[in-house]
């Protein structure tokens, strides 16, 4: 079982989380010691970057525009390889990164005091700061990891595509075929405009040997920031949480999907004297209100 742990003694203006390993070999009635899987780094403080929804991070998108402030977390997701049962691979996503550094002119700044967030310089320079999803691997059943004593600067990821390693992968999740390729879905901001205006497509990485990676565009268009659940300006402060894949037949990414415009009965039809007719509408701040809808796509994985 892999998860994050925010229980991290850090000092200046370090702010690193931990990603742990707790394995059990009875079937879950017991469970050894955590495991450290990797470091990694919390996507930044919302109220700080985008001045909206406080106490939760959210992906910042570039420039001067303060749209995307949906609840947002970095989290760990891996699996076993059916062909090596001694290799457990975790995938861990992380704002500072091989691709994402102090080079580039993103530094981490200590936690913001009001909300307790992770707090960054350039996380709103295009080009500095952005997230990754790191790999971190463990070749003895899951006693230890690549990750285990290596910074996560120096970790490989599996965003390796043209126009990913300047812009934001997050919410990913992982899984092995039964003939041992490791495949990872994620949203993605490489494609288009995506990295200023905040909309988002998905993305597919897929490997055999966990040293190059594949990427595959699952989305046919980008699709635009959520509006549901939104706050009084009109951005949605609540975006899915997480997505899902399934790797059995293929690699079938899942995810919520915001292309659909959100239609409702236009006032004053549908009565005897008026035929029904269709409506959209725009937020407060000009964005067109859409809807969340589960989409899958199927790519090819060995």
């Amino acid at each position: 079982m892999a998860y994050a742990n925010y229980n991290t003694t850090n000092t200046g203006s370090d702010n690193h989380s931990q990603g742990l390993l707790t394995k059990s070999a009875d079937g879950g009635q017991s469970f050894g010691a955590p495991v450290r899987v990797s470091d990694y780094y919390e996507l930044p403080d919302c109220l700080a970057a985008q001045g909206a929804d406080a106490f939760v991070a959210c992906v910042s998108e570039k420039g001067t525009a303060k749209n995307s402030v949906f609840r947002a977390a970095n989290y760990p997701s891996g699996g076993v390889n059916p062909t090596n049962p001694n290799q457990v691979v975790v995938t861990v996503a992380s704002y500072i990164n091989r691709d994402s550094n102090e080079s580039n002119g993103c530094t981490p700044n200590g936690v913001n005091p009001a909300t307790g967030g992770n707090l960054y310089t350039g996380a709103k320079t295009a080009g500095a700061c952005n997230n990754k999803i790191m790999l971190s691997v463990s070749n003895n059943a899951g006693a230890s990891f690549t990750g285990s004593t290596t910074n996560p600067r120096l970790l490989p990821v599996v965003n390796t595509a043209k126009g990913q390693a300047t812009t934001d992968q997050w919410f990913q999740w992982a899984a092995f075929t039964p003939r041992g390729t490791l495949a990872t879905s994620y949203y993605d901001r490489a494609y288009g405009s995506d990295e200023t205006t905040g909309d988002m497509d998905i993305s597919v990485s897929t490997s055999s040997n966990l040293s190059s990676f594949k990427v595959t565009r699952a989305t046919s268009a980008s699709m635009p920031l959520p509006t549901q659940f939104p706050d009084a300006d009109g951005n949605s402060q609540f975006f899915g949480d997480y997505t899902g894949l399934s790797a059995l037949s293929g690699a079938n990414a899942l995810w919520s999907d915001t292309r659909n415009p959100d239609a409702f009965l236009c006032p004053g039809t549908g009565t005897s004297s008026a035929p029904p007719a269709l409506c959209t509408g725009a937020e407060p701040n000009g964005l067109l209100a859409n809807d969340q809808q589960i989409y899958t796509r199927m790519t090819p994985a060995s």
